[in-house]
């Protein structure tokens, strides 16, 4: 006996409308996160690759925007904005290095899986881009770690090396 046979058509005309899957879940899920990276930001999409398009993935003429750009420049200026940061940056002690990659990491989306190795390649840049140049603006220093003196930390602080 044929398929046809033996299962009936859920749906025959058509007429009823589309049913929800993973596929429709992920697309309005990332075309969320890439319609809040770059509404904020207010920047001119520029074209991708990839093809990942702004909306929720029902508007086939969205411009198509590079999402990994957008959310690596949005995650520098939420850092920017963020007092906490501003605050122990501007300290003659400094920050711990690992304080700005959470930081940053915090501000990108979730759905970009590589956050935590991204996050540790924005540091430097963005507080460059916060203090001016390294070692000029600020620099690098190794400290012992307080609990463990034998485990050292990279802290970012201010001013030229000594």
């Amino acid at each position: 006996m044929l398929f046809e046979g033996l299962y009936k058509t859920c749906d025959p005309g058509y007429s009823s409308g589309p049913i929800d899957t993973y596929a429709s879940g992920l697309r309005r899920r990332l075309g969320a996160e890439v319609s809040a990276a770059v509404s904020p930001a207010g920047a001119a999409p520029a074209a991708t690759p990839s093809g990942v398009e702004a909306g929720d993935g029902s508007d086939t003429d969205a411009t198509p925007v590079d999402f990994r750009t957008v959310a690596l420049r949005r995650a520098k200026e939420q850092l920017r904005a963020d007092a906490e940061f501003l605050e122990q940056i501007g300290r003659s002690i400094g920050i711990p290095w690992f304080v700005v990659q959470n930081k940053i990491k915090g501000f990108l989306p979730e759905s970009m899986t590589d956050r935590e190795e991204l996050a540790l390649q924005l540091v430097a840049d963005a507080v460059t881009e916060h203090a001016g140049p390294e070692n000029e603006a600020w620099h690098r220093e190794r400290r012992a770690k307080k609990g463990d003196p034998t485990k050292l930390l990279v802290w970012i602080v201010k001013g030229p090396a000594a």
